[in-house]
């Protein structure tokens, strides 16, 4: 590091390899912890249900969670797998688009 205290001395080839080596060892651990990040979300949301459309609301049909219906003009998802009727309290449904009727 002789060559930080000297600024008149011209830097060597073996103090800028090792300068860009601590870079690039820094850079690529930074990067691998965002890749770990980034690999962690996917496998969350590999484990989401997909969301699957179930047509008209029919009574008593269960339905899976992610589940999508309409009832009265409304589109509703399921948060639960449930046999609820949507709009109902805690029926496992969430309304998304509230239709006009």
């Amino acid at each position: 590091m002789s060559e930080l205290k000297n600024p008149n001395r011209p830097v060597t080839a073996k103090f800028l390899g090792g300068v860009l080596t601590l870079a690039g060892q820094q850079l690529a651990e930074k990067l691998n912890a965002k890749f770990a990040k980034l690999e962690a979300e996917i496998e969350q949301l590999k484990a989401r249900p997909l969301q699957k459309w179930a047509g008209t609301h029919n009574e008593g049909t269960r339905y899976t969670e992610a589940s999508l219906v309409t009832r009265s003009g409304s589109l509703w998802v399921a948060t639960t797998a449930t046999s609820a009727t949507p709009g109902e309290p805690d029926s496992g449904w969430r309304l998304i688009v509230k239709g006009r009727g």
